[in-house]
């Protein structure tokens, strides 16, 4: 957070890929980060419908959906 109310997102790594998805339409993506910057982020950026999910429920719902 920098100062009253204003914040910030700092990328890593991405920011092409990033540029490509929203030149494109994309209305969401995934983001890697701390969970409380995820809660922050879905507070101020997300869908309402949405909550954070976290790496390891991502793995098992991906595992789950597998063939084989």
């Amino acid at each position: 957070m920098l100062g009253k109310g204003r914040y910030y997102l700092n990328f890593t790594n991405g920011i092409t890929r990033t540029i490509y998805l929203l030149a494109n339409g994309v209305k969401q993506f995934p983001v890697l980060c701390e969970r409380h910057s995820a809660e922050l982020l879905v507070q101020l950026a997300g869908s309402s419908r949405r909550q954070p999910l976290l790496l390891s429920a991502l793995k098992d719902q991906l595992e789950s959906t597998r063939p084989y």
